[in-house]
């Protein structure tokens, strides 16, 4: 017996979203189930986008390279790596290359960060003043 039956109120699982709804023919009766569309334009041309650039890390790709290789528009390429760039995935090597930066980039600032600190604090050297 769910929330629904026992008279409670339902939760917002218990209930399909609006705009997500999805019948299923399971060849018994229709059935609602709540389904997300990932196969939208939008969505794919910024997977090529980002698996492009994956293909070709740690170099950087251009973006008219890209349009050329696969077929999209020059304003769809540039809003992608503007995006890409804006949210730290990633960045602007100047005349229109694009580099993926990697998850270990961040981290590795942060470790180098803190041994210059450790060796300040316990060797009592300093680097770069």
């Amino acid at each position: 017996m769910n929330e629904i039956d026992k008279g409670n109120p339902p939760r917002p699982s218990d209930t399909p979203q609006e705009g997500n709804d999805v019948i299923v023919e399971t060849g018994l009766k229709p059935v609602s189930t709540t389904h997300r569309e990932y196969k939208r334009q939008v969505y794919q041309n910024l997977m090529a986008v980002v698996e492009y650039l994956e293909s070709k890390s740690p170099l950087p790709a251009s973006q008219r390279q890209m349009q050329v290789d696969l077929e999209l528009s020059k304003n769809v390429v540039f809003d992608i790596c503007w995006n890409l760039c804006d949210r730290g995935w990633a960045e602007d090597v100047g005349d229109g290359m694009i580099r993926r930066k990697t998850a270990g980039e961040g981290k590795d600032a942060l470790v180098g960060k803190m041994l210059v600190k450790i060796v300040k604090d316990v060797y009592g050297i300093e680097f770069g003043g």
